[in-house]
Parts: C-alpha cells; sequence; structure tokens
C-alpha cells in the first residue's frame, strides 16, 4: 500500500507559519527554475496546507500562509500606471504557480486583461483608493473560480491598506429566518465588474446564499447585485450590512498571502492613500478552480483561459 496516496488532512486553522528553513529553500528554489519551485512548494508545509483548504474550506473562509520569500533583487518600483505584467520568469511568479497548482488549476478569463493569469494589483492614478465593497469574485460569471490567491509582494509605506474578509459560516447565524429565504431564492441579478451594476453581461436570476446540507455558500458582489423586487432589495441591504459587521480585517505584510474560499467567503478593502512613487502596496493575484467541464478547456483561447462569459453562458 506504499504507493496510495492519502487525501489531505483536513485543517481547521485559518494561519500558517513557514520556517525559516521552509523560507529559504523556496527562495532559492523559485530564483532558479520553474521546475524547481514547483518541487519545493509540493514538498513544504504550503503544499499540504493549501491543497487541505481549497478541499475542506474552513470556518473563517481564508488561510493566511505567513513567511514566503518576498525579497527578490529583480524586483521593480511598484508601478504607477495600468497594464504592468511582472514577468513569468520573475521568482514571485514561479512561486506563485506552484502554489496556485497546490489548490487546483491556476486560470485567467478572457474577459478580464486578456486572459492574464497572473494578475498584478497595485494602485494606478485615476484608479480607486477608496474602501471597497464586499464581493466574491466574477459574480456574474458560470465559470467562477474556487480560490482566490493574493500574495503580498510589497506593503504601503503609510501601512493603512487592509483586506477584509466576510465568511458565509459568520454571517449566516446573524440573518433572521425570513431575510436568510428570500436571499436563498433566485430574485437577484449580477453584472459584470466594470458595469457598475447591470450593464453588459447581466446574469439570469440567482439566490445570493445557498444552503445545504453540505454547508453554505454565496454569490454576492456589494455593487453589482441588485434585488429584482422590494423584498430582495431590502434583504441585499441587510445583508451587506451584516458582512461587514462580520468581516474580519486582515494586514498582508511582504511574504503573506492569503487563500479564499471564493464559495464561502466575500472579500473587500479598506482605504488608503497612495503616493506613486515606487512605494506603494503590491499585491500579486491568481485564481484556481478545482475542475473544468471539457467542452470550456476545447474552447479556450490558450490553455488555462476561461473563454469569454458570453461563450459560456452559450454553453451552460
Amino acid at each position: 500500500m506504499g504507493n496510495v496516496k492519502s487525501r489531505p488532512r483536513k485543517i481547521i486553522q485559518s494561519e500558517v507559519f513557514l520556517s525559516e528553513g521552509d523560507r529559504s529553500d523556496l527562495e532559492y528554489a523559485a530564483t532558479s527554475s520553474s521546475a524547481a519551485a514547483a518541487t519545493a512548494v509540493a514538498s513544504s508545509i504550503v503544499h499540504f496546507s493549501a491543497k487541505s483548504f481549497a478541499e475542506h474550506g474552513n470556518s473563517a473562509g481564508y488561510l493566511i500562509i505567513h513567511g514566503l520569500p518576498h525579497e527578490w533583487r529583480d524586483t521593480p518600483s511598484t508601478p504607477t500606471e495600468a497594464g504592468y505584467r511582472m514577468s513569468d520568469q520573475h521568482p514571485s511568479s514561479r512561486l506563485l504557480r506552484a502554489v496556485a497548482r497546490s489548490c487546483g488549476t491556476l486560470v485567467g478569463y478572457e474577459d478580464e486583461l486578456e486572459g492574464t493569469l497572473l494578475r498584478d494589483v497595485y494602485p494606478t492614478r485615476g484608479g480607486e483608493s477608496g474602501p471597497v465593497d464586499f464581493r466574491t469574485e466574477n459574480v456574474h460569471h458560470p465559470l467562477r473560480p474556487d480560490i482566490l490567491g493574493l500574495y503580498c509582494l510589497r506593503r504601503d509605506r503609510d501601512g493603512v491598506g487592509a483586506m477584509r474578509v466576510a465568511s458565509v459560516h459568520d454571517a449566516i447565524g446573524k440573518l433572521g429566518d425570513q431575510v436568510a429565504q428570500t436571499l436563498s431564492e433566485p430574485r437577484f441579478l449580477s453584472g459584470s465588474p466594470s458595469s457598475d451594476g447591470l450593464g453588459r453581461g447581466a446574469t439570469t436570476a440567482h439566490p445570493v446564499l445557498f444552503r445545504h446540507s453540505a454547508g453554505a455558500y454565496l454569490r454576492f458582489n456589494g455593487r453589482n447585485t441588485i434585488g429584482l423586487d422590494r423584498a430582495a432589495t431590502e434583504a441585499i441591504v441587510e445583508f451587506r450590512g451584516i458582512i461587514a459587521e462580520s468581516a474580519r480585517t486582515i494586514v498582508l505584510a511582504p511574504g503573506d498571502m492569503v487563500l479564499i474560499d471564493n464559495h464561502a467567503a466575500a472579500h473587500g478593502r479598506t482605504a488608503f492613500t497612495p503616493r506613486y512613487d515606487g512605494s506603494d502596496g503590491w499585491l500579486r493575484r491568481f485564481h484556481t478552480v478545482h475542475s473544468m467541464p471539457q467542452w470550456a478547456r476545447r474552447l479556450m483561447p490558450r490553455p488555462g483561459v476561461i473563454p469569454r462569459c458570453d461563450v459560456v453562458i452559450g454553453m451552460s
């Protein structure tokens, strides 16, 4: 029975801390090659923790991995203009791809930055620096990511920016029975992230809350999800308040990575004041899915890139 692989042990904690030895091993591997990074991650606590979280989840809806390497010699100053993409050969890119593999299949979306698999998130001139509403990723899309990964490459110099994560597990107990029932019915529409409301790419009617014997799940965007009737509108307003009230604040230091269960937690962000001088905060983001329909794989414009939303809607 020596070749039989056991299922990953279920973890219930929301934080994992790497040892200095683990960090050094990962740093050396990521600076060497993508293959070395993949091998190093696969044999580390990072892999077992990320894989267990992706498969089992936890009540918090997120897992923070502390202490990943981040002091890469060839990291540039934080960009200030939109559109910057870190090289796939940068050590952080190799590391993120390897961690994403532990969570599932790394994917991008053709509708979003032409399918970029690793997205660089930083403040840009003319962009938003105020608080960001709570949301689940790609609420409008039929093939939503299962896991959202955010890795802190650089902390903002003022140290005020923070993430906010709200677990459906924490929020559901605060809902009244009637509101919970309304949220569980297909009485809501969601638009694409760029639509600021419904706009283009609106979904068909869907529930915000899914309650099942296996757990509770949500599909929600504070800006883009609306109720179709008065009761649904009132329910979504109450839900926004409860999500904000139950959210936990997460301050990521350089080298920290947070993995968020995109079906069990909504995330947002606090306000900050960007400097645009190369010292602003810089996160690197990825999405993974556990499985992908064969027809979607066949329609992918290139490996890992989920087809446009209208194509997927037409097929699903």
